[in-house]
């Protein structure tokens, strides 16, 4: 889907997995980079009996506009969601997704993949919440903040009374390229049942004096080194999509982050 200078667009996606099914779907947003606008989606999954389905959504509006993308999903006995959020583009960048995982065995993924770049504003707030038996979740945002960007990340796991057996891990990786970047991580964890398994944890890294040292003195400049990472940064993304959306990343990379 690509987006005009100027637009503003509300979309509503349902998507629905009877038993037995499997889908893979991916959902690309875009616009020119020097584009303005406004962008809200809200995806609404029902994962019946044994189903599964991963989601991706990754967002390459223009630095101007106000992007948010939104996700729920009901997960049933046996069935899986993966909910994988890329929101690079946007002078605002908003993303949530809430699972509900009520059946026996019910598990929801939901991973964010990010490069904080300008003065771009990234906002995270994932949600899983435990309510059948041996649920298994995991919440991993990963992402690079440069210039003067901030992010705020907000994940929780919540286990209701019933839940007995369930599993739930939520994780945060960010690494500051700049020293005027700002982080914000706040885990939540909530319990109403003790027979459950809760984890949670932030890593949280800069580039600093040491590791330049490190660099400069085999021949890698502050600059170079930097670049480094965010040459990293852009092989992961394109590792996690499908080869036809490679050159996307690309202009992006080459028309914004560079």
């Amino acid at each position: 889907m690509t987006l005009k200078d100027n637009d503003k667009l509300t979309a509503l996606f349902d998507i629905i997995l009877e038993e037995n099914s499997h889908a893979n779907i991916i959902v690309s947003i875009s616009s020119a980079a020097n584009a303005a606008g406004q962008y809200t989606d809200l995806i609404r999954i029902h994962a019946k009996k044994n189903s599964s389905l991963t989601f991706t959504c990754l967002q390459l509006l223009g630095e101007n506009f106000l992007a948010f993308n939104n996700a729920i999903a009901y997960v049933e006995n046996d069935a899986k969601v993966t909910i994988h959020h890329m929101p690079l583009g946007g002078k605002t960048a908003l993303a949530s997704a809430l699972t509900d995982l009520h059946g026996y065995k019910a598990a929801s993924e939901i991973y964010a993949d990010y490069i904080g770049h300008n003065r771009q504003d990234i906002d995270l707030n994932y949600v899983t919440r435990h309510y059948g038996k041996k649920g298994l979740s995991e919440i991993k945002m990963t992402g690079l903040l440069l210039n003067d960007s901030k992010k705020t990340a907000r994940g929780t796991l919540d286990f209701h009374h019933g839940c007995k057996g369930s599993s739930g891990n939520e994780s945060e990786n960010v690494l500051l390229l700049s020293k005027t970047a700002k982080n914000k991580s706040v885990p939540l964890m909530l319990c109403d049942e003790d027979d459950v398994v809760g984890n949670h944890g932030a890593a949280i890294g800069a580039l600093d004096e040491e590791h330049l040292f490190y660099l400069q003195s085999r021949g890698i400049d502050e600059t170079s080194a930097r670049q480094i990472f965010l040459d990293s940064a852009i092989a992961r993304l394109k590792n996690l999509l499908p080869q036809n959306l490679d050159k996307k990343i690309d202009t992006y990379d080459k028309e914004v982050l560079c």
